[in-house]
């Protein structure tokens, strides 16, 4: 049996995959999870019960953050479908995006080690040049 860390990457490549099959998919995806009414919310609803249990082993065994919530894995795996195609345009490559997603982008610790940064929610305010 694979570990719960590498299930739980085999899942996060398999979802991403999955929201990212058609041109413009995540969109709706995003929709239905913010509505939970429509058709597709059910589908959302499964897709993260099926990452919570990953998630869940993967943290029983100490290789995923207890702070780490299976909504959050979901939107970040539509994140990364929704960007993944574009990759390339911009001077990066998914695989890159998939290790930033995996792996997080600071070298050091868990956001418990660091001050967190001002919450930006919105974007209100004056344009800056």
């Amino acid at each position: 049996m694979p570990s719960a860390e590498n299930a739980l990457r085999a899942w996060m490549v398999a979802l991403k995959d999955y929201l990212s099959a058609f041109t413009g998919l995540p969109q709706p995806f995003i929709d239905a999870f913010e509505a939970k009414t429509s058709p597709l919310a059910l589908t959302c609803r499964t897709l993260v019960a099926i990452t919570d249990e990953f998630l869940s082993r993967a943290q029983a065994e100490g290789s995923a953050r207890p702070s780490v919530s299976a909504p959050a894995l979901f939107l970040s795996a539509l994140g990364s479908a929704f960007v993944h195609d574009k990759a390339g345009e911009f001077g990066t490559t998914p695989e890159l995006i998939e290790e930033i997603l995996a792996f997080g982008y600071l070298a050091r610790g868990t956001t418990a080690d660091t001050p967190r940064p001002p919450c930006s929610r919105k974007k209100s305010g004056p344009v800056h040049d």
